[in-house]
Formats: structure tokens, C-alpha cells, sequence
């Protein structure tokens, strides 16, 4: 079957926050993070901590939270995992208007990022 040239949205829950990995047909792609699929999320908020500048608050609040949860005896769902279900679903509806409409989006291994934080 012919490749369709479609955009892949890759979002990612946390808690508070939402991250958002644009794959292009003819762009990078996610295995510049990791090549296998286990502890996936994990790599990708770290992929997105080593972009992001080491003095902003949300870096900070995203550390955090990935030290308490790689550091919990049982693997526990985030907090607040509603709150960061709704960020990703206005971030990913915009930005699949913008494609929509041709207009530029920021493509991994740019991201979008969005926190109530």
C-alpha cells in the first residue's frame, strides 16, 4: 500500500501538561528519542526536559514529577491525568486545523508544549 503523506500527532499525558511530537511524512522521526517502544514516555519527557531550558518553571515541576514516578515501588498512573487530557485535546484539535489549512506547525524534533503550571 502507497505511503499517504500523512502527519503522525504524537501526544504525550503529563498530569498537568501536554506534549505534543509532530511527525512529517518526510521529516525526522520518534527513534532519534528510543528505537523500542518500552519505557517509551519516559524517554520522550526526557527528550523534552534536555530541550528545554535548565531555569524554567515547568522544567523544573516536570523533573519532579518524572524523579517521584520513576522512584514509586508501583508503577502509579500521574496526577491529574484529566487535567492534561483536556490540554492535549485543544492543543492536538489546533493543530490539526492549522495542517488543515496549510499552515506551518512545528515539527518534531520541535514540540509543543502546554502546562497549567
Amino acid at each position: 500500500m502507497p505511503a499517504k503523506n500523512i502527519p503522525a500527532l504524537h501526544p504525550y499525558n503529563i498530569g498537568w501538561a501536554a506534549l505534543l511530537f509532530i511527525i512529517m511524512p518526510d521529516g525526522a522521526g520518534l527513534a532519534k528519542i528510543a528505537n523500542g517502544y518500552k519505557g517509551f514516555e519516559n524517554k520522550a519527557v526526557h527528550f523534552f526536559l534536555n530541550k528545554t531550558g535548565s531555569g524554567s518553571k515547568q522544567r523544573k515541576w516536570v523533573e519532579q514529577v518524572l524523579t517521584e514516578y520513576d522512584s514509586e515501588d508501583k508503577q502509579q498512573s500521574p496526577p491529574q491525568l484529566a487535567t492534561g487530557s483536556w490540554l492535549l485535546v485543544g492543543l492536538c484539535a489546533t493543530v490539526l486545523y492549522r495542517l488543515a489549512i496549510n499552515k506551518v506547525v512545528k515539527q518534531f524534533p520541535d514540540f509543543y508544549f502546554l502546562s497549567t503550571v
